[in-house]
């Protein structure tokens, strides 16, 4: 990846994350109340970041990386598990099967990898090389 790529995948982190919060975003019909939309946030955010610090010294997930896993994690399992009637993360042991899915996908990212930082290449790769080791997809949110 070019360097000049570096800050505008880590502007975009920031800016999806911010525009989770904002106002306007608040406002539209969901089924869901707000309060899970931090949640969520927290917890795909604190998930990839425990992953981070397990990684050895010195090894650390590019930009682009961090974002493809912030948002498809957010995304795609997250916030429709948020929607499923009967399905709400207070209500289902999800958390620690986020977390432990994060960490799982950078750690074959990172066995996988040659270079200092993880790739989001490297991370989609990952993804489906421990697919059917993931806790999520017994519930069977998407896949």
């Amino acid at each position: 990846m070019r360097r000049e790529f570096y800050d505008v995948y880590r502007d975009l982190y920031e800016i999806y994350r911010i525009s989770q919060y904002d106002l306007e975003y608040q406002r539209l019909p969901r089924r869901f109340p707000p309060i899970f939309d931090m949640r969520n946030l927290r917890t795909v955010e604190d998930g990839i970041n425990a992953a981070v610090r397990e990684l050895p010294p010195g090894r650390d997930l590019r930009p682009d990386a961090r974002l493809f896993l912030f948002i498809n994690a957010h995304q795609m399992v997250t916030l429709p598990l948020s929607y499923a009637e009967g399905a709400r993360l207070e209500h289902l042991p999800v958390d620690n099967a986020i977390r432990s899915d994060l960490r799982t996908i950078v750690q074959e990212a990172d066995t996988e990898s040659d270079q200092a930082e993880i790739t989001g290449h490297a991370i989609i790769s990952a993804l489906d090389r421990s697919w059917k080791k993931l806790r999520t997809t017994e519930l069977n949110v998407w896949g």
